[in-house]
């Protein structure tokens, strides 16, 4: 038998070349492009987040502040509302030693002075009263008011003999612009203690 040897001529060695070369260029490039397109997908989203995250602490680093201005604020409001209710409560200062040097001389020479009180109530009887207490001659400031609407009130206790001095050194207060209209709150019997009949009494003003 005889056999025939066909030999297998390529007539386009260089065309088979380039178009492999070609598509396996084309395939780099397109890996290339989805490595780079996946590799900005994953930096976006990492940048992102950065900015997230600063913006973020930016944030309460500003409501940080805020709380800290309103705070600030608050307090200064408080301070300065303070400060306008001691000054409505007070109006202008009461120098007790001026004062009682004027009252001093109101007091008849049978009257005996045990008391005098300087108080700052509030108009409202379920905010309490704020006092300062003194007795003749002594010095100092009314007390800061803790509510707006009070009154200051001077209050004079003492004993006489008679009942005549009680009435015209009631009478001597109408005479003091700084204790208009007092009033004569009590008079009682009582004792000395050397056993001598006398009269208590109990008088009181309003202070402007």
């Amino acid at each position: 038998m005889r056999s025939t040897l066909i030999q297998h001529v390529n007539f386009m060695p260089e065309k088979e070349k380039r178009a492999r070369l070609k598509f396996a260029l084309n395939y780099f490039w397109i890996l290339m492009t989805i490595t780079v397109f996946v590799a900005g997908a994953v930096g976006f989203s990492l940048l992102q987040k950065h900015r997230i995250t600063v913006l973020q602490r930016d944030i309460d680093r500003v409501n940080e502040e805020n709380a800290r201005t309103k705070e600030t604020q608050l307090k200064q409001q408080q301070a300065k509302l303070s400060e306008s209710v001691r000054k409505e409560a007070l109006g202008d200062p009461i120098f007790w030693s001026s004062l009682l040097q004027k009252v001093a001389l109101k007091i008849p020479q049978t009257i005996k002075i045990t008391q005098l009180n300087g108080t700052l109530s509030s108009a409202a009887s379920s905010a309490g009263a704020t006092s300062s207490t003194g007795t003749a001659g002594s010095t100092g400031t009314a007390a800061n008011a803790a509510t707006a609407g009070s009154k200051r009130i001077m209050t004079m206790k003492g004993t006489s003999p008679f009942l005549l001095p009680i009435y015209r050194l009631k009478d001597n207060f109408d005479n003091l612009k700084e204790c208009p209209k007092p009033s004569l709150v009590s008079i009682e019997q009582a004792q000395s203690p050397t056993g001598e009949d006398q009269l208590s009494f109990q008088i009181e003003c309003t202070l402007l």
